[in-house]
């Protein structure tokens, strides 16, 4: 097989060379204007492939096009483009481009540990029969994340995918994760186990049963429907939170929840969904505001010198 070639006369710098591909890896460049005719470079080693005869047999390469939908295919021999755009192919469960599925619109790709989540819409919901709240949990996949088994040191799910499904990154060792705003819901067990640092979305309003329990989350800004121990033992960098809708049932148990506002629409506050709270300083809700703003602008004659409010938590 050709291991070394080498040249005599000028080679100029001039990026218009011709290019011949050796069958065993090697690549030889030829000057396109030192006199170099084909003929002659052929007669160098019989054992060079020339692009020009290349049958486009010997294999095919593929490199996503961005777009979620397509990806560009070439010979893996000699380079030529045999298609700009070529359908990804998820029949094996992964685009040989490296792009999974993992939404009816949404894609992942992974590199170095970085996973990435892109598209639009929500994700796929996966499962599995495990259930933190039975007296003897099982542990089996019915239907499990395409990533499961890879080595995931961090997760970015970008902008357009609206909600993480659930059981999508189920007890794996996950270092980070960063959501973009456009998500609004993370999904049952989403990120159970994972004890990741999150920097959760702006937008989130509503997290399912056990959805960050675990972790360690940035802050959450909006009001949240908050699942049964959507939070639990979940540490906060910023400890306040406002909920909205409802609050189930060890919601927030033994979390670093500091401050705790309640919607004028909180429907319900569950059993010992703020239990073992040691770092809850204080519960606002938005009747106290409400009251505030009357007693303000309400005559001074009209005004309690003391309003009080009682506020029960079993924490």
């Amino acid at each position: 097989a050709l291991g070394t070639i080498t040249f005599t006369g000028a080679m100029p710098s001039a990026p218009d060379n011709d290019i011949c591909v050796q069958t065993g890896g090697v690549t030889a460049i030829y000057p396109a204007n030192a006199g170099w005719t084909e003929s002659g470079m052929r007669d160098i080693s019989t054992s060079v492939t020339w692009k020009s005869d290349c049958d486009h047999t010997s294999g095919t390469a593929c490199a996503d096009n961005g777009d979620g939908l397509t990806h560009k295919k070439t010979c893996a021999n000699c380079g030529t483009v045999l298609a700009e755009q070529e359908d990804h192919d998820f029949s094996g469960g992964l685009c040989a481009c490296g792009i999974g599925k993992c939404g009816d619109q949404v894609f992942w790709r992974i590199e170095d540990g970085a996973l990435t989540i892109y598209g639009t819409g929500p994700m796929y919901d996966y499962r599995n029969s495990y259930d933190d709240f039975d007296d003897e949990p099982e542990y089996a996949w019915t239907n499990s994340p395409p990533w499961l088994g890879l080595t995931i040191g961090s997760v970015t799910v970008e902008d357009g995918v609206t909600n993480i499904g659930n059981y999508a990154f189920f007890r794996m060792d996950v270092g980070s994760v960063t959501m973009a705003g456009s998500v609004t819901k993370v999904g049952d067990y989403a990120f159970f186990g994972t004890r990741a640092s999150v920097t959760a979305s702006p937008n989130i309003t509503a997290v399912g049963e056990c959805g960050l329990a675990g972790t360690h989350v940035d802050r959450i800004a909006k009001a949240v429907t908050v699942g049964k121990g959507a939070f639990q033992g979940t540490g906060f960098t910023d400890g306040r939170v406002a909920v909205s809708g409802w609050v189930d049932e060890w919601a927030f148990y033994n979390s670093g929840v500091t401050t705790l506002i309640l919607g004028e629409n909180v429907k319900y506050i569950r059993s010992y969904a703020l239990g073992g709270c040691t770092a809850l300083i204080d519960a606002i809700g938005g009747a106290i505001h409400h009251i505030g703003n009357v007693h303000k602008y309400a005559r001074e004659e009209d005004r309690p010198e003391h309003t009080v409010f009682v506020i029960t938590t079993d924490g």
